[in-house]
C-alpha cells in the first residue's frame, strides 16, 4: 500500500470544503423515490413530481399512474425595516420553490431571468453524477457531509449515510436528503427589484447574504412494510440562519393536482376533471378524479385511486404561553388552567393591578400599575400608555366583520401580547371555541375545546414542560428518553464511544430527545386552506397575495364540492398553511407531510391513521433486518442467485431483539413487480406479492403470522407467511426461465414480527428504477438479468491442497457459483471450530484465575501482552483445546484469504478517513509506503481493516 504527497491536491480539497455552502441553479439534481408502492421524481430545489421528463410523477402502483403535477413548500415572513429614504416599511416575503406550472403572474424571477426562490446547496450530493443523495445508492453521496464537519470523532461522516436517526443509521428503508436555501431570492435585497424600495440585509455579519437567511433541510422517507407501502413522507427543517428575529412566519405547501398524468408525458391532458377537499379533523387534504375516468391516459393500469396530503407536523410556537397542541396532560408534572370564555372579555386596568411584560428574549416579568394618571409600559413589540381606571385591554376576542360574520380580533395575529397577560395571540376561535367556517358562512365544525395556558400572574402552569415545549431547549419535555435504550451518544449509534454515550443524560442526537422527538414541539396545526381554479390563478410573483392566501383562519371550499362530496371535476390546485409563529435567529422549526394513497376515500383515511401512528412513534417504525447483497449470474435457461449473511445478525433498533427469520425471493417480468402483486386482504384489495422461493430458520417459528385482534383489524385480514422451517441457504438456481427474456429479481430478508407488541413482520424493500433513457438502476438486493447460452465452463485447477490437524478424514468439494467472479488469484479457506477459534464458547473463562497469557504460565509476562489483557487468549485455561467442553469440535466460522499481494494507491487527507477499494484486510499484512518508497511508521496512521479505510493518526502525520 502506498500513498502520494501532493500539496496541490490537499489545497484543492480544503478550498472545496470551504465553498460547500454555496447554492444555485447549477447545483440542481433530481432523484426518484421508489422504496414502496409510491414512486415519484423530485428535485433538490424542493419540488415533488418534477422535472416531468425524469420519472414518475407522484405515481402509485404503476409508474404511469401519476397523481400530481407539482408539490412544493413555501415559507413566508413579515419584516419591518427602513426603505432607502429612511422611512419605516412593513412588507411580506414568501419564498417558493421554482416549479414548471401555470401562474397568473409568470415565474418568480429577476428581470434578467434568474429564479427567485429556494435553490440547492452544493456539497450534499456526489457532484460527479446527476442524482440527489439517497440512502440506497452510496454513489450519490458526497465525499463528506459539510453539516457534519463539527463531529469531533468523525468529521464529515465520510463514507456514512447522513441519516435522520444518526450516522449511517438506516432504519428508514429508503431516505433522501438535501439542503436548500433562499440566498438566490434577491427581490427584497435590492431596492430596484421591489415596490417598497427596501434593501433588506438578513445577516448583519454577511452583507452578501440574500433572501431572508432561510435554510431548509429536506428528507424523503419510505418503508416497504405493507402497512406503510402506500406512503411517502417528507420532513422539512427550516432554520433561520440570519441575525434577524422574525415575529410572524408561516409555512405552506402548494399542491398542483393532476390525477391521470403519465410518468414522462403531458400530452394526455388529464388535469381538468379533478376534485379536492380537506378533512380538518384528520389534518388531511385529498384529490380524486371525478368519475374515476382517466381514459385520456392510455398507459394507465388498473383502477383510479386517490391521493392525500397528510399534514403530520406543523411548526411549533414555544413562546406564546399556550398549549397549542393540547398535550399538556400527557405528563403528571404540573397542572395548568384551561381557557374560559371570560378570558376573552375586555378587562379594566386599575392602579395596583399586575401585568406581564415580555422582553426581546420572551422572558416574562411582573409589573404593578402605579397609582398615577398614566403610565407608559413596554412589552415585546408594543409600547402603550395605560390610564389606570380607564384603560381596557383585550386580545383575540370576537368581533363582527363588515358582512356580519363573527371573526377573531386582528390583534390575535400580530405576534404581540396586546393585553399584557403574558400570552401572545390568544384566539377565541382557536384556543377556546374551535371553529372552521367557509367564506359563504357554512360552518365546517364548531366545538368547545379549550387549550391549557400559563397564568403568569399566579404562575399556575409554569411547571408543565408540555406547554411551550421546543425541540431545541435541551429538555426532555415529555420524559420519554430512556437511559437503558436511548443513551447512544450524539451519533445515535450504540458502542461507538462518541460524545454523550452512556453518560446517563440526554444528548442532542440521541433518540427521544429534542430534534429526534416529534412530541417536543408545541405544534399550531393546519390553519388555512385556499383552493383556486383554474390552476393558473397561482400568483407566483406576488408575495403579498401569497401571504393573504396563507393567512390563518382562511378555509376555502371548492365550488365543485357540495356537502363534502364532489359534484363536478375541474382544473384546480390548492395551498394550505400553518402560521403564525416566531422564527428567531438560529431557530429551527419543522413541517412534515406525507403523500398517502388509497383505493377510495375510506381506504385513504385508514392509511392516514397508519401514517399518524408512524409519525407519533418518532418515525421509529420497526425496520426489517439489514439488507443482504445479492448477485445474479445469467446462464443457459437459468439464473443463479447468491447472497451474503449480513441480515442474520441484525438487531432491531426498536425492539432491541435479533428477529431475523428468513429470506424470500421474488421474480417478475415487470420492474415494479406488479405482475406478482396478487395477494389480497379480506376486502379484496391487493396487498402482497407471490414468492418464487422462501427459506427460513429451523426454529419452530413457521406458518402464518397470527396478529392480535387490533392488528388483524388494521391489516383487514391480511397476514404474512413466515416459512416452513426449511433451513437457510445462500444460493438459488432458477431454471424456470427462457433465454433472451428480461427478468427482475429481489431477495428480501424478513423478521418474525411480534404479535404481543402489535408489530407486523417486515421485509426489505425491492426497488428497481427504469429511467426514461432506458437505464436500469438496481439496489444491492435486486437484479435485472437476461439469461443466455453460456460459453464453455471453467475448469478448476487440481491445485486444491487440504491441510488439517487431527484425525479428520473428510473431503472438500468446491462448486463454482459465479464464474464471472473468478480472478485467477490463489485463496486460502480456513475453517474454525470450538477447539481453535479463540472464543470462550461456553462462557466459563474467568478473568481472575484464567487470564495468565497465551503461554499458559502465570506471572511470566508474555511477550505478546496476552497476560492480564482482560480477554480470553488461546493457550489459557478454559479456552479452545484447554477446555474439555470445547474440545469436541463444532465448526463456528470460516475465513477466506486472498494470498495475492494487492497494492492500493491513495491521497491522504490528514485525519479524515480515505476509503480504499478493498475491505476485510488482514491488519498484520499491511505495509504502508510513501511516494518515495519509504515505509511509514505504524504510529503515523490508523487503518480500519474491516471497512477498508485509512487516515493519519494526527494532522500532518501522512504528509
Amino acid at each position: 500500500m502506498s500513498f502520494k504527497q501532493k500539496i496541490a491536491i490537499l489545497s484543492f480539497i480544503l478550498s472545496f470544503a470551504i465553498a460547500q455552502e454555496s447554492s444555485g441553479r447549477q447545483f440542481r439534481r433530481t432523484g426518484i423515490h421508489n422504496g414502496n408502492l409510491v414512486r415519484t421524481v423530485f428535485g433538490n430545489w424542493g419540488v415533488v413530481g418534477q422535472p416531468s421528463n425524469k420519472g414518475p410523477r407522484g405515481a402509485w402502483l404503476n409508474d404511469n399512474n401519476g397523481y400530481i403535477g407539482d408539490v412544493s413548500p413555501m415559507v413566508g415572513a413579515e419584516i419591518t425595516t427602513l426603505d432607502t429614504a429612511g422611512n419605516p416599511v412593513t412588507f411580506r416575503s414568501v419564498v417558493i420553490s421554482p416549479a414548471n406550472r401555470p401562474t397568473s403572474t409568470g415565474p418568480e424571477e429577476s428581470p434578467g431571468g434568474k429564479s427567485w426562490g429556494f435553490e440547492p446547496q452544493s456539497g450534499y450530493f456526489n457532484e460527479n453524477q446527476e442524482s440527489v443523495a439517497i440512502s440506497t445508492n452510496a454513489n450519490t453521496w458526497p465525499t463528506f457531509w459539510p453539516n457534519k464537519l463539527n463531529d469531533g470523532s468523525d468529521p464529515g461522516w465520510r463514507g456514512s449515510w447522513n441519516g435522520y436517526f444518526g450516522k449511517d443509521v438506516q432504519n428508514i428503508q429508503q431516505e433522501s436528503f438535501f439542503i436548500m436555501d433562499d440566498n438566490n431570492d434577491e427581490e427584497f435585497n435590492y431596492p430596484q427589484y421591489n415596490k417598497w424600495n427596501v434593501e433588506f440585509k438578513p445577516d448583519s455579519n454577511n452583507l452578501a447574504r440574500n433572501g431572508l437567511g432561510l435554510e431548509v433541510k429536506v428528507r424523503g422517507m419510505q418503508w416497504q412494510q405493507f402497512l406503510a407501502q402506500d406512503v411517502l413522507f417528507w420532513v422539512y427543517e427550516v432554520t433561520n440562519t440570519s441575525t434577524v428575529d422574525y415575529t410572524n412566519v408561516v409555512f405552506g405547501m402548494l399542491v398542483g393536482t393532476y390525477v391521470g398524468i403519465t410518468g414522462t408525458d403531458d400530452r394526455p391532458q388529464e388535469y381538468d376533471d379533478d376534485w379536492s377537499f380537506f378533512d380538518v379533523q384528520n389534518d388531511i387534504t385529498y384529490t380524486g378524479d371525478y368519475g374515476n375516468n382517466v381514459d385520456r391516459n392510455p398507459r394507465w393500469v388498473g383502477d383510479v385511486g386517490m391521493v392525500g396530503y397528510a399534514f403530520l407536523e406543523s411548526p411549533g410556537n414555544g413562546y406564546d404561553g399556550i398549549d397549542n397542541d393540547g398535550d399538556y396532560n400527557l405528563i403528571s408534572e404540573g397542572s395548568a388552567p384551561l381557557f374560559e370564555k371570560s378570558n376573552f372579555d375586555s378587562s379594566l386596568i386599575s392602579a395596583g393591578d399586575q401585568v406581564i411584560l415580555i422582553d426581546d428574549q420572551f422572558n416574562r416579568s411582573k409589573f404593578t400599575i402605579p397609582d398615577q394618571d398614566s403610565v407608559k409600559i413596554i412589552t415585546r413589540g408594543l409600547a402603550k400608555t395605560i390610564y389606570p381606571g380607564k384603560s381596557y385591554l383585550v386580545e383575540g376576542n370576537i368581533v363582527v366583520g363588515p358582512n356580519g360574520k363573527e371573526l377573531s380580533n386582528e390583534n390575535a395575529f400580530d405576534g404581540i401580547d396586546n393585553d399584557f397577560d403574558g400570552l401572545i395571540d390568544e384566539n377565541y376561535f382557536l384556543h377556546y371555541n374551535q371553529r372552521r367556517v367557509e367564506p359563504d358562512g357554512t360552518v365546517l365544525f364548531d366545538t368547545i375545546n379549550p387549550r391549557a395556558y400559563i397564568d403568569y400572574i399566579t404562575e399556575h402552569g409554569i411547571l408543565n414542560n408540555l406547554i411551550d415545549e421546543k425541540r431545541d431547549d435541551g429538555i426532555d419535555n415529555d420524559g420519554d428518553w430512556n437511559p437503558l435504550y436511548d443513551d447512544l451518544g450524539a451519533d445515535g449509534i450504540s458502542e461507538t464511544g462518541d460524545y454523550g454515550e452512556l453518560d446517563g443524560k440526554p444528548t442532542l442526537g440521541e433518540p427521544n430527545f429534542d430534534q429526534t422527538d416529534v412530541d417536543e414541539s408545541d405544534q399550531i396545526g393546519l390553519t388555512s386552506f385556499n383552493y383556486f381554479s383554474p390552476a393558473n390563478l397561482y400568483p407566483a410573483k406576488e408575495d403579498e397575495e401569497l401571504w393573504e392566501q396563507l393567512k390563518p383562519g382562511y378555509f376555502d371550499v371548492p365550488s365543485s364540492i357540495s356537502d363534502g362530496k364532489p359534484i363536478a371535476g375541474e382544473d384546480g390546485d390548492f395551498i394550505y398553511g400553518a402560521g403564525y409563529f416566531p422564527l428567531r435567529a438560529g431557530q429551527t422549526e419543522r413541517f412534515s407531510i406525507a403523500l398517502v394513497y388509497g383505493n377510495d376515500l375510506e381506504d385513504l383515511i385508514n392509511n392516514k391513521k397508519t401514517v399518524q401512528d408512524i409519525y407519533n412513534s418518532n418515525y421509529r417504525f420497526p425496520p426489517p433486518p439489514k439488507k443482504p447483497t445479492m448477485t445474479a449470474v445469467p446462464g443457459n435457461n437459468q439464473v443463479t442467485l447468491y447472497w451474503d449473511r449480513i441480515a442474520e445478525e441484525s438487531l432491531d433498533p426498536v425492539t432491541k431483539e435479533k428477529d431475523f427469520q428468513g429470506y424470500k425471493i421474488y421474480r417478475a417480468t415487470d420492474p415494479n413487480f406488479n405482475d406478482i402483486r396478487n395477494i389480497t386482504d379480506a376486502n379484496g384489495l391487493i396487498q402482497g406479492y407471490s414468492t418464487l422461493a422462501q427459506f427460513d430458520k429451523k426454529d419452530d417459528i413457521k406458518g402464518y403470522f397470527y396478529p392480535s385482534k387490533n392488528l388483524y383489524q388494521d391489516t383487514k385480514g391480511y397476514t404474512y407467511y413466515l416459512g416452513s422451517d426449511t433451513g437457510l441457504v445462500h444460493t438459488y438456481i432458477d431454471k424456470d426461465v427462457q433465454n433472451g427474456r428480461a427478468y427482475y429479481y429481489a431477495l428480501v430478508a424478513y423478521d418474525h414480527g411480534d404479535e404481543e407488541k402489535d408489530i407486523f413482520p417486515s421485509e426489505n424493500s425491492k426497488f428497481i428504477s427504469v429511467l426514461p433513457t432506458g437505464e436500469i438502476i438496481t439496489d444491492q438486493n435486486t437484479a435485472s438479468i437476461i439469461p443466455s447460452s453460456s460459453a464453455a465452463g471453467y475448469t478448476l485447477n487440481d491445485t486444491i491442497t487440504l491441510i488439517h490437524n487431527g484425525p479428520g478424514t473428510g473431503s472438500l468439494n468446491i462448486n463454482i457459483i459465479d464464474e464471472q467472479a473468478l480472478t485467477g488469484h490463489q485463496y486460502q479457506i480456513e475453517f474454525y471450530d470450538t477447539s481453535n477459534d479463540g472464543i470462550d464458547n461456553d462462557k466459563d473463562w474467568n478473568i481472575i484465575t484464567d487470564d495468565i497469557g497465551g503461554d499458559g504460565i502465570a506471572n511470566s509476562n508474555d511477550s505478546d501482552g496476552s497476560e492480564g489483557n482482560g480477554i480470553p487468549d488461546p493457550g489459557e485455561p478454559n479456552v479452545d483445546w484447554l477446555d474439555n467442553d470445547e474440545y469436541a469440535p463444532v465448526t463456528t466460522y470460516y475465513s477466506v484469504k486472498d494470498l495475492n499481494e494487492i497494492t492500493a494507491t491513495f491521497i491522504p487527507n490528514d485525519t479524515f478517513y480515505i476509503q480504499l477499494d478493498y475491505n476485510n484486510i488482514i491488519a498484520t499484512s499491511i505495509a504502508l509506503k510513501n511516494s518515495l518508497g519509504n515505509t511509514v511508521p505504524v504510529s503515523d496512521y490508523i487503518i480500519d481493516s474491516v471497512l477498508g479505510r485509512i487516515k493519519g493518526s494526527s494532522n500532518g502525520s501522512l504528509g
